[in-house]
């Protein structure tokens, strides 16, 4: 019943699509992508990123509140529309301040909390006997796209390098992260596509 439902895979791929920027940046890539677009010291960078898990932590509760008075997908679409605002101004807007950075990553992860809707859609697709094993997928798809994305980050950079190599390192340029970093956006532009037909 599960894994021949289209709306489940459909639920699962926009948990993906909407968390997979949070997995990357959070997990891996955020503090030397921040660090190297926007000219800040590590431990500036390290605050940039922790902002955004205060964000989820503020969000996740909000999230759950309004999706139960106003609906899951409404919530689903206002999510995945704000990442898909709030990612480019975060990576190619390189002139901000410190402080609007701050509020940036504190923001999106306040808003990228459009997750736990689909957690509650996918318990909801199915007979009660089968929501514990429909969530799991959306549990799984939300954790294993941005994995799948953190070694394909690291492989375009690389390709948009220039190979500058300094002291025996390879250097990138804040245009080499921002290139890599094109397909976080586009990530959220799928999710909220997606928003649309689940």
């Amino acid at each position: 019943k599960v894994l021949l439902n289209r709306y489940t895979w459909l639920n699962a791929i926009f948990a993906g699509l909407l968390y997979a920027p949070s997995d990357v940046m959070g997990e891996l890539w955020g503090k030397q992508f921040l660090k190297n677009i926007h000219l800040i010291t590590d431990h500036q960078a390290e605050i940039a990123v922790s902002l955004l898990f205060v964000g989820w932590a503020v969000g996740g509760p909000i999230a759950g509140w309004l999706a139960d008075h106003f609906g899951r997908r409404p919530i689903m679409m206002f999510s995945s529309l704000c990442s898909l605002i709030i990612l480019p101004l975060i990576f190619y807007c390189s002139s901000i301040t410190l402080p609007i950075l701050f509020i940036l990553t504190f923001t999106f992860g306040l808003t990228n909390t459009g997750l736990i809707a689909s957690y509650t859609v996918a318990g909801e697709l199915h007979d009660k006997e089968v929501a514990g094993f429909s969530m799991a997928i959306a549990n799984m798809f939300s954790v294993l796209l941005g994995a799948m994305l953190m070694p394909l980050l690291g492989w375009l950079i690389t390709y948009h390098s220039q190979a500058r190599v300094i002291d025996g390192l390879v250097q990138y340029s804040a245009q080499d992260y921002q290139k890599a970093t094109l397909i976080l956006p586009i990530c959220a532009l799928l999710a909220f596509v997606l928003s649309f037909f689940i």
